[in-house]
């Protein structure tokens, strides 16, 4: 089946390029209110990583909750320049909006990963201003690696997708 013979056949509410703008915006919106909700959530259980009592195992050997605020970037590099993430968060969200606005209406991989990269990218910048540093509590106990929370992974799933229809669309070329 072609793809003009299957939107024929597609019912008005899930073809792509509906799927796409409106997939944008609900993964925007419930992906910053998962990631602001779950910082919430855990800070209020564990504290704000100043006290001992603030490690939660998950599953033990594998994943725990941990707090941390992070002043820094990604992985808490370059602790001591807030101003300069302030900034970085702000032209992410305005790029994401851009490209939004731009952006063939059809690839709703790249759209919905647009999504994710703003709901992420709106969550830590939310963090900042609010908090005066990015709430980190995820920590994979298998691995060192640095703590994290659910923006960072929003904006790791945004991009994979944004690779992913780029790939797809170079296959077909």
């Amino acid at each position: 089946m072609t793809p003009n013979e299957l939107a024929s056949v597609t019912p008005p509410l899930v073809r792509p390029a509906l799927a796409g703008r409106v997939g944008f915006l609900l993964v925007a919106l419930i992906g910053c209110a998962v990631d602001l909700w779950s910082k919430t959530a855990i800070f209020a259980r564990l504290g704000d990583g100043g006290t001992g009592m603030n490690v939660l195992p998950v599953i033990p050997g594998w994943l725990s909750f941990q707090t941390a605020m992070n002043k820094g970037g990604a992985w808490s590099l370059l602790q001591g320049y807030p101003g300069f993430f302030l900034v970085v968060r702000s032209i992410a969200i305005v790029v994401v909006f851009y490209f939004f606005t731009k952006a063939d209406p059809k690839r709703f991989l790249f759209l919905w990963g647009l999504g994710f990269v703003l709901a992420g990218a709106a969550g830590n910048l939310w963090d900042q201003v609010v908090h005066d540093a990015v709430r980190d509590f995820i920590k994979l106990d298998f691995i060192h690696f640095p703590i994290f929370n659910l923006a960072d992974t929003w904006i790791n799933v945004g991009a994979g997708l944004i690779v992913l229809q780029w790939l797809l669309e170079s296959r077909k070329k």
